[in-house]
């Protein structure tokens, strides 16, 4: 606002002295939101906890994972009315009361106990089908010998084993997905893709047989039914991270961003997911095409936490910028 250069001097001087008390409320200070968390019980605190600040309208703030210290913390808040949002599939979702960071800045505590779910306790386990723990002795032989075979790259060897494995024992749904492997690496897709079928008509609960399926079915451009047999395979085997990989990407071909979201959360609930990083980078892609920038952004920024030297990081960042640049567009 400009004001005139003539008599209003005196004028402008009481606006100043007037709205001095004013002018200094109006300065804010960022401040800091510290976080403690531990289960109910007060046993081993929480590790890969989603915690989202929230303002009082409900939007995302800020996000983080916990580590096994069970403490973090939030800075450069500014004055406003926030609360928490916790989550993990292994916790039941917690949401926090409001709380008020005021003018001044200042460090505001909050300590947080968790519940674990019930449901939760044990990991959840692949499907063990009565056609595997029906395999007889000999076959299983024949079986153990081919993989080691495999791991030599003695693949004639290998083949045979596999082979006299299934002719001992016809049911032997991984010793057919292992020969489609075989093919796939050789160049024979449509080799691969018809042992990839008789591991599933041999044994229907066979979840690596599906996951090699649909990789077969996105190379011929068909997401849709790459989806559908991702959707058997993580239901065969819930802690298949590869799988539920190769789901939330499937889900983003088909525009599934819901699916491709819960896909993701479910990955990064189980262990040794710090392997599939590219995780991260599909829950925002998902996000930010469901409409969700401030999630997405979030979910960038940990892509890049967890694989800074990824193919994908400079194509991370530019995303960043323009997300940022359209939620701070200059006047």
């Amino acid at each position: 606002m400009s004001f005139p250069r003539i008599a209003p001097i005196i004028v402008l001087g009481f606006l100043l002295s007037a709205s001095a008390p004013a002018q200094r409320r109006q300065i804010q200070t960022p401040g800091e939101v510290r976080i403690t968390i531990s289960y109910e019980n007060h046993s081993t605190p929480p590790n890969q906890l989603r915690v989202e600040l929230l303002n009082g309208v409900g939007n995302l703030v800020a996000q983080k994972i916990s580590d096994r210290s069970g403490r973090l913390s939030f800075t450069d808040v500014a004055p406003g009315t926030y609360h928490l949002q916790i989550s993990a599939p292994e916790i039941e979702e917690y949401v926090g009361d409001a709380f008020t960071m005021f003018d001044s800045g200042g460090t505001h505590f909050e300590t947080v106990l968790v519940k674990f779910k019930m449901a939760a306790r044990q990991q959840a386990a692949r499907e063990i089908s009565s056609a595997e723990l029906s395999v007889p002795d000999k076959a299983r032989s024949e079986y153990t010998k081919g993989m080691e075979a495999l791991r030599k790259g003695e693949n004639a060897d290998a083949r045979m084993r596999f082979e006299k494995a299934i002719q001992l024992y016809p049911g032997y749904g991984a010793a057919y997905n292992n020969l489609g492997v075989m093919a796939m690496n050789a160049g024979d897709a449509q080799g691969g893709e018809e042992n990839f079928k008789k591991a599933v008509a041999a044994d229907p609960k066979y979840a690596g047989a599906y996951v090699n399926m649909s990789k077969i079915k996105v190379q011929q451009g068909k997401p849709a039914d790459a989806k559908a047999l991702l959707q058997t395979a993580t239901q065969l085997d819930g802690s298949n991270l590869e799988a539920l990989m190769l789901l939330a990407n499937a889900s983003i071909a088909t525009n599934d961003f819901d699916l491709a979201i819960a896909s993701v959360n479910k990955l990064h609930g189980l262990p040794k997911h710090e392997q599939y990083g590219v995780a991260h980078f599909l829950a925002a892609e998902a996000l930010e095409r469901k409409g969700d920038p401030a999630k997405a952004l979030a979910e960038y920024q940990m892509f890049l936490q967890e694989t800074p030297t990824s193919s994908l990081a400079d194509t991370a960042r530019k995303n960043i910028a323009s997300l940022e640049k359209r939620s701070n567009p200059r006047p």
